[in-house]
């Protein structure tokens, strides 16, 4: 992949002058719009699959190599937990133990980000549940109050 620059866009509504598609073959058609990229990620990933199960590891190591370049390049950290995973039992077939080792250990970080990211998204949203409740609880007092107050004479 070092051979490639690679964007999860395509086109840009700028066109700024000093940009690198612009001086390339790609930018003698660029379109007033940005659109996205699909699948490329799931595209390759795939393709390593594939080559797994067809017992051609060396191919399905290199379509390896080239999703984790697009999942690092684009942030998919969910997509990158599964490539690792995919990484050590590749590398394991291939009695490449060290590096199966570097790749579980790539994944066991990255999945604990992520659980813990999660966590945290699951503490807030019931912190916010609980104060939401707590001023339901507060309002509710404060009209029971409020219509105990005017039924007396």
């Amino acid at each position: 992949m070092d051979d490639y620059t690679l964007s999860s866009y395509e086109g840009c509504s700028f066109n700024c002058q000093y940009c690198y598609i612009r001086g390339s073959k790609y930018g003698e058609n660029m379109s007033e719009s940005l659109s996205v990229k699909i699948n490329a990620l799931e595209i390759l990933w795939g393709l390593a699959q594939n080559y797994i199960h067809l017992m051609q590891y060396e191919q399905a190591g290199e379509f390896l190599l080239k999703s984790i370049a697009v999942g690092k390049s684009i942030d998919a950290l969910q997509e990158l937990r599964k490539i690792y995973l995919l990484g050590s039992d590749i590398s394991e077939k291939t009695d490449a133990f060290a590096a199966a080792l570097d790749y579980r250990k790539r994944y066991e970080i990255l999945n604990d980000s992520l659980i813990g990211a999660e966590t945290q998204q699951n503490i807030h949203r019931i912190e916010i549940e609980y104060q939401t409740s707590q001023k339901e609880r507060d309002l509710f007092e404060i009209s029971g109050y409020q219509n105990y107050c005017a039924d007396k004479p």
